[in-house]
């Protein structure tokens, strides 16, 4: 059982609040990545500025980071690395979750919902955009990169 529910962006807000709330947790922990694509084709990816301190207020405790859809694994991984890094400073115990999760992401959550490519045919942009709690004009921010891979 986690003392915390991290969650990553703002669509895994809602899961998380209401995991939270199934489990007996007042609230949540939610923390925004931002991604951005280099010229180079690299990644850059880095925290809001409160997002990073809220992060240090979990030291000593059991986490569970939850992300909604685990498409590449970059910002499930980018939040579960940091909070290791913070040795003692971070949380004593880290679990990961997703809703739902590609196949084949850079890290595999411990505990997921769906396997998209798995248990549904279906590609990840045809889950997210079918998500009750995103709104019709929702745009990932790299979703012309989503758009180019086949479902």
């Amino acid at each position: 059982m986690p003392d915390y529910i991290v969650t990553i962006d703002r669509n895994s807000g809602v899961v998380g609040s209401i995991l939270a709330g199934h489990i007996g947790l007042r609230s949540v922990v939610s923390v925004t990545t931002i991604n951005r694509r280099m010229p180079d084709g690299s990644r850059e990816i880095h925290f809001d500025p409160v997002s990073a301190a809220s992060l240090s207020l979990l030291s000593g405790s059991r986490a569970l980071v939850l992300i909604c859809c685990n498409d590449t694994g970059t910002s499930l991984g980018f939040v579960v690395n940091h909070l290791r890094g913070l040795g003692e400073a971070g949380p004593l115990e880290i679990k990961t979750a997703a809703l739902y999760t590609s196949y084949s992401p850079a890290i595999m959550p411990t505990y997921y919902g769906v396997m998209v490519g798995r248990d549904i045919s279906r590609g990840m942009n045809y889950v997210i955009s079918r998500l009750p709690w995103m709104t019709s004009r929702w745009v990932h921010v790299m979703g012309d990169e989503r758009l180019k891979r086949p479902n």
